[in-house]
Formats: C-alpha cells, structure tokens, sequence
C-alpha cells in the first residue's frame, strides 16, 4: 500500500524523511494484520508496532547502513510518543525498558520463525491475548496461531517489500 501511495506520485510521500516513511510503514503493517487475521486492542497495536518497527529497521540497515543510525533514532523517537495514543501509560524509563525488552524478545522470535519453522505461538499471545505482559507464553490454540502466523508472514512479507523499495 506505501509503495502504491509512493508510486502515484504522491508528493507528500516523496517528500517525507525516510524515519517518517518506515513509520507509516510500520502503521501500515498493523492494519495488514488486522484485515488478515483480526483486529487488535490498542495494547496490542502497540505490541504490533515495535515487531514492525524492528522488521522495517533490519531491511533498512541492510539497504541504507550509512543513515541507518539517525533514522532508528528517528523511528524509536515516534514509537515511544505513538504509546500514550494506544494507551500504554508507563513512566519514560519504564516504556524504554519495555521496548528494549520487547526489541530483544521479536529479535529471538524471528530468529526462531527464520531458522525453525517455528509457529509464532508466543507472538499471537503478545498480540492478541495478554498485551504488554513482560513473559509472553506460548498460546496453545493452535487453529487460531496458525490463522495468526499466515498474516503475520504477509504484513511482515509486505513491510520488508516497501522498506527495500524506499
């Protein structure tokens, strides 16, 4: 969808930083998901947010090294003031702490997703089921994961796509 957008000539994408494009991409991403599988809490957008934040910053690094320093800073600049709007209230120290926490658990979840097959089982439950929980588990409703992780696979699928093709 951003690509399309870029595509049309619309200045005002073309026109954007690229820390200001990820992050439309990102928000992009959360809406993927939610036409693919099914919509999420505010808590859970956010939770949605720093995955896609992560994803959209590792095909950045890869493509542009040289200025990917300033654009994450950019980006996790916009998703720490992004939390008051899906109601994630925590102190600045404590949402700092939560983001690098979750900045490594999505690290090791894809990780896992990439070299495993593994089924996402953790992800659904940090998205969908207990949001902002420190120690996501693993949810055993397998029918729903697997709905989930075909989703999961095209948003993430689509945010790499628009970040290569900033």
């Amino acid at each position: 969808m951003f690509n399309f957008l870029k595509n049309k000539g619309n200045s005002a994408v073309s026109e954007m930083s690229d820390s200001n494009k990820l992050l439309n991409i990102v928000n992009i991403g959360v809406l993927d998901l939610e036409i693919g599988y099914k919509n999420l809490s505010d808590k859970g957008k956010f939770e949605v947010l720093i995955f896609n934040s992560l994803i959209a910053l590792q095909e950045y690094r890869n493509k542009y090294p040289s200025k990917y320093d300033k654009v994450e800073k950019d980006l996790l600049i916009s998703l720490f003031n992004s939390a008051k709007t899906y109601q994630v209230n925590y102190t600045s120290e404590k949402l700092i702490d939560f983001v690098n926490s979750r900045l490594s658990f999505y690290a090791s979840e894809i990780n896992l997703i990439r070299n495993n097959g593994h089924t996402a089982g953790r992800l659904y439950t940090a998205f969908y089921v207990n949001p902002l929980c420190p120690n996501p588990s693993i949810s055993l409703e397998l029918t729903e994961v697997m709905r989930f992780y075909s989703a999961l696979v095209m948003m993430w699928k689509a945010i790499s796509f628009d970040v290569v093709a900033l």
